[in-house]
């Protein structure tokens, strides 16, 4: 009996130290930065659409929202599609005068997404572009859209404005391109 005892404490004992030592580690890994929230990543498939109402801080760049899209096809059709990223003024005393968006395709927010001069196509051009920003309300619109990919929105809210005057939604829209 004793023998069965000592074998169940050491069991015990092995498994409270590996325990701690997991949490331990855990608890001092480095965080790969930032915080995720619903509202802050947003998956959108071929011919879907999504709005979020924004969560922003006077005077501070916010979070980033990660738009996901994807836009595969069957393997014999070539995907083209347009994405629209509309910002709305929330209504009621709130707007998003005050409110700049800008658009990356990196998380570090190092490289600006660039859309072709041309404003009638409004494609990617990282080359010859413009990079892609919008103050207050309005419509930024990304077409010849041909692979699954990743852009980031960042928005700044002017540091003069008044906290209780900011308010709106996105909605991000992705259709396929006319056949």
């Amino acid at each position: 009996m004793k023998k069965i005892l000592l074998i169940v404490a050491i069991v015990v004992c092995v498994a409270v130290a590996g325990t701690a030592l997991a949490l331990t580690t855990y608890n001092d890994a480095t965080p790969l930065g930032g915080t995720l929230t619903a509202d802050t990543y947003l998956s959108l498939s071929l011919d879907d659409c999504s709005t979020t109402a924004l969560a922003l801080e006077v005077g501070e760049y916010s979070d980033a929202y990660t738009i996901d899209y994807d836009i595969a096809k069957s393997a014999s059709v070539t995907p083209s599609a347009t994405l629209t990223i509309a910002l709305a003024d929330a209504g009621a005393g709130h707007d998003l005068d005050d409110v700049t968006i800008a658009l990356f395709t990196n998380s570090n927010f190092s490289t600006p997404l660039k859309l072709g001069t041309n404003a009638t196509t409004g494609a990617i051009d990282q080359e010859n572009g413009t990079a892609a920003t919008l103050t207050g309300a309005g419509t930024i619109t990304i077409t010849g859209l041909n692979a699954s990919g990743v852009i980031y929105a960042r928005f700044y809210v002017d540091g003069n404005a008044d906290a209780d005057d900011v308010g709106g939604t996105m909605t991000l829209n992705l259709v396929s391109a006319a056949e």
